[in-house]
């Protein structure tokens, strides 16, 4: 069947929306505040297509992958460890090591760090 499926255009499209809803209805939420998010979701995909004009930034249905929940007025930031993470990536930048051995740190900061500097993570 997915073969079949393969050869139709819209067959990204139908791999991304199953994703979007297996992942969303299977939370703890209830059916019709996931739906309305769901569809804020969709809307605002819609307006950020019409308005993306860069190349390097179309989107993919490869990637679709929403976060309803995470639409919100404001975002909550932990201010140790956000300063903390702050204070180690700037440490690693002044330094320029060959390669960074990072013990416990967020991934989130690891990523960066790696994006710069050889890393390897040890938690």
């Amino acid at each position: 069947m997915k073969k079949i499926l393969k050869k139709f255009s819209c067959y990204k499209k139908i791999r991304a929306y199953y994703g979007i809803l297996n992942g969303v209805y299977s939370d703890k939420f209830g059916f019709f505040k996931k739906t309305n998010l769901l569809k804020i979701f969709l809307s605002d995909l819609k307006k950020y297509k019409k308005i993306n004009e860069n190349p390097n930034f179309k989107i993919s249905w490869n990637f679709i992958s929403p976060y309803i929940y995470d639409k919100t007025e404001n975002t909550p930031v932990e201010p140790t460890y956000f300063y903390q993470d702050s204070w180690c990536a700037e440490k690693v930048f002044q330094n320029k090591p060959s390669h960074h051995y990072d013990i416990g740190s967020k991934a989130e900061m690891v990523g960066i760090i790696s994006q710069f500097t050889p890393t390897t993570m040890i938690d």
